[in-house]
């Protein structure tokens, strides 16, 4: 396990100035020393764990393997970060950074799976994927922090929260760091916990089993030139609605209101598609989800003895949907009555009547 404070010795001249001299009794009394300790190291270490317990390393061909160093952060020595334990003094654990050179080349960090295991510069080899979708989520949200001696500590508290179920002493969180080293420990770790516990026993949709979907409704839609066609983006995680995802949408005919919006609680966004050419064209959508994931990592050598190790691996998935849209042009038939001036009435006086009466006998005689 991470380094832990040195226990005290125990010292034999008093025994051997009261007449404790013989070998026998020297070597009993010994024997029942180092066993006391045993015993005290045992108690002290074990709590119930929140997660179940990791199952046995599985002998098999190693299909990915790293070089694992354990190293401080950038910005100074790990810290030292302090467990409440009822009627035991607090414990100190160290929370240095797991650095793994893959064979790929890739450099991944991790965290510590067991608070009761040491660390060791060893050679590791992937093991399984995480299945506690709260470790997930903490390795992929609030990773390990190479550059960050106190977030580092506050996450990797954290997870030996749920893996060991053993609790940050919240009255003196941290043994040494800076001045606000306690206030900032303690807030991260807080934080981590409210988030991932909110959940209550119902884990974020993006955990559901279940293929990744884009749709796009309707699959088809005809307008008038110059009219708007709605088209509504749904984004889901094996049939549940994703919220606050961002989804893109683009148009080969005219014009979109917006390139990309977020989805809402029913995991919907809608656009609209407007063109002043007549036409076909299509209306694609897509988006770009990372899907959280952890790997766990044994050491070659020991697997079940030494420290098993947490990394992030969470994968981006790229879902798309498309749909038609038709632009016809506005109606030719014009049937709108014409404009007919009103009936007007007309009163002539003096020479003008006497005109129009002069008009009326010529038109007859033509006639």
């Amino acid at each position: 396990m991470p380094n832990r404070n040195p226990a005290g010795s125990l010292d034999l001249k008093p025994m051997l100035k009261n007449g404790i001299r013989t070998a026998p009794v020297l070597v009993a009394m010994i024997a029942l020393f180092w066993a006391s300790i045993a015993l005290a190291a045992t108690s002290e270490t074990k709590a119930p764990p929140l997660a179940a317990p990791a199952a046995p390393a599985q002998q098999g061909e190693c299909t990915l393997q790293g070089d694992l160093r354990w190293i401080d952060p950038t910005d100074g020595g790990a810290l030292y970060v302090n467990f409440a334990r009822e009627g035991q003094p607090s414990l100190g654990i160290k929370t240095p950074v797991g650095s793994m050179q893959l064979t790929t080349g890739t450099t991944v960090y991790g965290f510590c799976l067991d608070s009761t295991k040491d660390v060791i510069d060893d050679t590791y080899c992937f093991d399984v994927d995480t299945s506690d979708w709260r470790l997930s989520y903490l390795l992929t949200k609030y990773p390990p922090q190479p550059n960050n001696r106190l977030l580092q500590a506050a996450h990797q508290a954290a997870m030996w929260h749920y893996t060991n179920g053993i609790n940050l002493k919240q009255d003196d969180p941290v043994q040494d760091g800076p001045p606000d080293a306690d206030t900032v420990v303690r807030n991260e770790y807080n934080a981590i916990l409210a988030d991932i516990d909110s959940f209550g026993g119902n884990p974020p949709p993006i955990f559901n089993a279940g293929p990744l979907e884009l749709t796009v409704s309707p699959s088809s839609k005809s307008a008038t030139v110059g009219k708007g066609a709605q088209f509504t983006v749904h984004l889901a995680k094996g049939g549940t609605a994703l919220a606050g995802y961002t989804v893109n949408v683009a148009t080969s005919i005219g014009s979109v209101d917006a390139s990309s919006r977020v989805t809402d609680g029913n995991g919907n966004a809608v656009f609209t598609v407007t063109s002043n050419q007549t036409g076909s064209g299509n209306v694609v959508a897509s988006a770009s989800v990372q899907l959280p994931a952890g790997q766990r990592f044994l050491s070659l050598a020991n697997p079940d003895g030494e420290q098993p190790v947490g990394v992030p691996n969470s994968q981006t998935e790229s879902p798309s949907g498309s749909a038609s849209v038709t632009f016809t042009p506005r109606s030719s038939n014009n049937s709108s009555p014409q404009n007919v001036p009103e009936p007007m009435t007309i009163i002539l006086f003096g020479t003008g009547l006497a005109a129009l009466g002069a008009a009326v006998a010529k038109r007859k005689n033509k006639i």
